[in-house]
């Protein structure tokens, strides 16, 4: 019997991504094709509590897509759904709703199992074990953070706070006013100083960011410092660079003029500044210099841990 072939999917609360992968001859996760698409879950909870109807069919024909854009690899569907899935009254029953109708095998998990399959993720192609490492995952309704190093296992913690939950918190008609972005700093200064004494007294010598946030903010950084041909991946972004970052943002205020100055996308460039915001509060708090850019996360280690699984 031969190594299966998985298509991964995170369902996130502001994107799904599926990642359709199988393992090579040392065991290590080889990918096969990716696909993103940005729905907003996060957006789309009613006052109920409730995922929206519009919200649930945005997401059954994303999903719908990828299987149909994937299905020549004839791989096994299997899925985690987080923040949003984990709020919505009907989450998990309408995840159920779609395992039967796709034949997908998603669930919903937990702060912790999420932040441990953005850990496997990441270290698929990042050591963390030689120095002390921070791993942050900057969703779009929480935040993960993994510490690790040479000295026993990791750490995982999630706070709930994310880029499209506090964008709807604090933004006003989608623009931040002066207020709105310290009050906003406030609760993020407030979140972080929940976490355990023993996370926040580590000393970080390497951070590594997986998620869109960091990725976008990697770009823009590229872009300002001409270094637009240099790779994504493992691509590093000083505090100070970031700070010069998301002053721009918001003089530009606007989605609209963040799209068109820094060629980011138009979901991103509404959420980007609530998730620089966090990402530097992260970095002062932890007294972080710079961060690398990762293309890995959640669907990599969901991936990797269902294929090691099988092929024992």
């Amino acid at each position: 019997m031969g190594t299966p072939t998985v298509a991964a999917i995170d369902v996130g609360t502001n994107s799904v991504h599926l990642l359709v992968a199988t393992l090579d001859h040392d065991r290590h996760l080889s990918p096969l094709f990716r696909m993103k698409r940005t729905i907003r879950l996060g957006d789309s909870i009613d006052q109920k509590g409730d995922l929206t109807r519009a919200a649930q069919v945005r997401l059954m024909n994303t999903l719908r897509e990828m299987k149909k854009e994937s299905r020549s690899f004839d791989p096994v569907y299997v899925g985690a759904a987080t923040f949003a899935f984990r709020l919505a009254h009907n989450g998990r029953t309408f995840i159920k709703s779609v395992n039967k109708l796709l034949n997908m095998d998603i669930k919903v998990i937990s702060p912790k199992q999420e932040a441990k399959l953005v850990f496997a993720g990441i270290q698929t192609m990042f050591n963390c074990s030689k120095k002390p490492t921070v791993c942050i995952d900057i969703g779009g309704g929480s935040t993960e953070l993994i510490l690790s190093g040479a000295n026993g296992r990791p750490s995982f913690e999630s706070l709930p706070i994310g880029c499209v939950i506090l964008t709807k918190k604090f933004a006003r008609d989608r623009l931040f006013r002066s207020n709105d972005l310290r009050k906003m700093q406030d609760c993020v200064a407030d979140y972080l100083d929940s976490l355990p004494k023993a996370f926040r007294k580590a000393k970080i010598k390497q951070a590594i960011v997986s998620s869109g946030t960091g990725r976008a903010l990697a770009k823009i950084s590229k872009y300002l410092n001409d270094e637009e041909k240099v790779p994504l991946h493992k691509y590093e972004v000083s505090l100070v660079d970031l700070h010069e970052i998301f002053e721009d943002l918001v003089r530009l205020k606007s989605p609209e003029k963040i799209r068109k100055a820094f060629h980011i996308s138009a979901k991103r460039s509404e959420v980007i500044i609530a998730g620089a915001l966090i990402l530097i509060e992260i970095m002062e708090e932890f007294e972080i210099s710079s961060f690398k850019a990762s293309k890995v996360g959640l669907r990599d280690g969901l991936a990797l841990s269902y294929l090691r699984k099988k092929s024992l």
